[in-house]
């Protein structure tokens, strides 16, 4: 697991949340967050994307810090996979979700999730949503390669050559001496081919570090995937809620379910209802299972000579 420090990830100023209504955040208002965030009670969670329900943790907010008019978090438990896919890019935007000056989560935006099973899921807490706000920190990377200040730089360069041709052509026209037309334009022809090589190879460097963290992140959340459902049967096991006979079968079928990305409403014991996965809702629907009385202990009467005769085919078939 590894730590990411001053991540910037909101800033003073008018701000417009995911619902549409417009805020003035302050040095105050920033100060006030920090001041209020205690992981011991409520520890904020690194997610992708903004939740609705449960969620994969990438990482926990440790502490927060204002610095000048931004405000920076640590975070830590972060996978290597997903520090990596940061590295490559993948996530150049990050989005807070708060209520009432209390930070909840810490979103990171701009890639799609794997369709696989990753972390242990976060429980969000019920009620109204918070305000959510995307911040984009200015030192990211460009989206468009051309705006790299060394490529920019080298455009620069470029355009003033041609400006300096464009006056070595109008002294040609014009009958006066002036320097080799012919060098200057392969020097120039030069320069531009090296800029346009430049630009492919970056390019191509890129994609290939984005490949990587994709791959090695996908595999990192299916490994993760296969130990939590062995865990989670295990667990419904020792509660005799499902004979281990049928381990093959219920791990096939969560796996199967893990691919829908489609939520699923399940009904709480008070009756609510809550959005879900349909993994999840497989899940919480065999945890809803009666005891079969499997691991029931079988003994003589006290005080008699009597032994209690058990039906093994009736035992066999729940089996």
């Amino acid at each position: 697991m590894h730590e990411l420090r001053g991540v910037e990830v909101f800033r003073t100023g008018t701000h417009t949340d995911s619902s549409g209504a417009t805020d003035t955040w302050t040095l105050a208002d920033l100060e006030k967050i920090r001041d209020q965030y205690d992981p011991k009670t409520q520890e904020a969670p690194a997610v992708l994307g903004h939740p609705k329900g449960g969620a994969p943790a990438y990482g926990w907010v440790q502490s927060l810090k204002v610095e000048g008019d931004r405000l920076l978090a640590d975070f830590h438990q972060c996978p290597s996979e997903f520090v990596e896919a940061l590295k490559a890019g993948r996530f150049k935007k990050r989005s807070i979700s708060v209520r009432d000056h209390q930070l909840r989560h810490v979103a990171f935006l701009g890639a799609q999730i794997p369709a696989v099973s990753g972390l242990k899921d976060v429980a969000f807490a019920e009620g109204e949503p918070g305000q959510e706000y995307t911040f984009s920190q200015g030192a990211e990377a460009p989206e468009n390669l051309m705006e790299d200040p060394t490529m920019k730089t080298e455009l620069e360069k470029l355009l003033a050559a041609i400006n300096e041709l464009r006056t070595e052509v109008a002294t040609l026209k014009s009958g006066q001496p002036g320097s080799d037309f012919s060098q200057r334009i392969g020097a120039i022809e030069t320069q531009a081919k090296q800029v346009v090589e430049d630009a492919q190879a970056k390019t191509k460097a890129a994609e290939a570090a984005q490949e990587k963290a994709e791959k090695s992140l996908a595999e990192f959340q299916a490994d993760q995937g296969k130990k939590d459902r062995e865990v989670r049967f295990a667990a419904l096991v020792a509660k005799d809620l499902i004979t281990p006979g049928e381990k093959d079968q219920v791990l096939s079928l969560a796996e199967a379910l893990s691919e829908s990305k489609r939520p699923m409403e399940f009904a709480q014991g008070d009756g609510k209802p809550k959005q879900v996965t349909a993994e999840e809702a497989f899940w919480l629907r065999l945890e809803a299972n009666k005891a079969q009385g499997l691991l029931a202990e079988y003994s003589a009467p006290s005080g008699g000579q009597q032994e209690k005769t058990i039906n093994t085919a009736d035992l066999a078939n729940k089996v």
